[in-house]
């Protein structure tokens, strides 16, 4: 396995889903998680309707959060201690797509 991309924590009252993702450093560079993120977007908005697609990403991981960035997301908030991740809490930027 290089990597995993997921639709999950799907709100269907208020039709907003998160997407999560990962890749081996191995594997970073190739638009390998841009082509993912965008046919999963499409999935989500398509066949879902969702109205609001949600990404979290490590605030201090700037390669991640290039991603979103460049597939059209923007910064709605920056979560402090908002996630416990090897014995520490990272402070998360919330990425929204409508």
């Amino acid at each position: 396995m290089i990597g995993s991309i997921s639709l999950k924590n799907w709100d269907k009252n208020n039709k907003k889903i998160e997407i999560g993702y990962w890749l081996g450093t191995e594997f970073t560079g190739k638009g390998i998680i841009h082509r993912s993120l965008k046919g999963v977007c499409d999935l989500a908005f398509n066949k879902f309707e969702v109205h609001k697609i949600e990404i979290y990403v490590a605030s201090d991981n700037h390669a991640s959060n290039q991603i979103p960035k460049n597939a059209g997301f923007y910064l709605e908030a920056k979560l402090r201690d908002h996630a416990l991740l090897f014995g520490r809490y990272l402070n998360m930027s919330g990425v929204i797509n409508k």
